[in-house]
């Protein structure tokens, strides 16, 4: 998400007042719907037709670092304006919520994981089960997922300095041979406080602690872990890798073929995502395959 210089407010003029107290105010005024003291927070993405910046407040719907949008407009038949836009461009949105400000991709939900994130709405705004009685469309919800780094209250926001093509190779190298070493506290310095870990297709952990949690519970899980990188790819701060990822627990060895997605910010790991066959591991470490 670039910088506001192309900013288009709406034409609401509640919305647009709304934008500018809160972000003139660093998140500490105009946090509210209204006069109902439930808490709201400012989404920031680009109009898919005018190419501009648009900014909409929507509800604070928040779970475990991931927070829910939802394309109410109210109970109205038709979607909101801005839910095209997180349409045509999901992976380039801001979020606002009080003075954090921070990168997000966003995901339309179906299925049960749209139900479970629904009731979190309601129960976060319960006009939202109205809304949804009153309209024969069904209310669009999306999940938020924080992609990048933490700003603070500074709402003029500008990419931190990247890493060096060469600076994220290495790190992601040593980070991927530290994990056969089974020490999950020891796996600290290679992560930013504001990590994002997604072991897809499990529920992404966000932050250092999370992070380092979730690997201390993954190793629990295995007596040994053995880390093969067969292909490395790097752009910018962007690392690709191809790996190999061999789980023993007793008898079972299990070769696990992996792709891993790695963002490096100022020499540490800023978000990682792998992308595996759950499956697969499933039926090698049951002794099925």
């Amino acid at each position: 998400m670039d910088a506001d210089d192309d900013y288009l407010p709406s034409q609401w003029d509640w919305v647009r007042d709304q934008v500018e107290t809160y972000e003139s105010s660093g998140g500490r005024e105009g946090t509210t719907l209204f006069d109902t003291g439930l808490p709201v927070v400012i989404l920031t993405m680009r109009g898919h037709r005018s190419g501009k910046i648009r900014k909409a407040p929507v509800m604070r719907v928040e779970h475990d670092g991931e927070y829910a949008v939802v394309a109410s407009k109210g109970g109205d038949p038709l979607d909101p304006g801005w839910y095209f836009n997180l349409k045509a461009d999901p992976d380039h949105v801001r979020l606002q919520d009080g003075p954090d400000v921070f990168d997000v991709a966003v995901r339309e939900l179906d299925g049960d994981e749209r139900e479970l994130w629904w009731q979190r709405a309601v129960a976060a705004y319960p006009p939202y089960a109205e809304y949804q009685a009153n309209t024969k469309r069904l209310i669009p919800v999306f999940v938020a997922t924080r992609t990048r780094w933490k700003v603070g209250s500074d709402t003029s926001v500008r990419p931190p300095r990247r890493s060096t093509m060469q600076d994220a190779e290495r790190v992601v190298r040593e980070m991927c041979d530290a994990l056969s070493k089974h020490d999950a506290e020891a796996m600290r310095p290679f992560f930013t406080d504001d990590v994002v870990y997604h072991n897809i297709p499990m529920d992404p952990a966000v932050g250092l602690d999370a992070t380092i949690a979730f690997i201390e519970g993954f190793f629990a899980m295995f007596e040994h872990l053995v880390i093969e990188t067969t292909h490395l790819a790097v752009r910018d701060n962007v690392v690709l890798t191809e790996r190999i990822d061999t789980f023993t627990l007793g008898n079972i060895v299990a070769p696990l073929p992996v792709m891993g997605t790695f963002e490096v910010r100022d020499g540490k790991i800023s978000a990682w995502r792998d992308y595996f066959d759950m499956g697969q591991i499933t039926k090698m470490m049951s002794g099925e395959a």
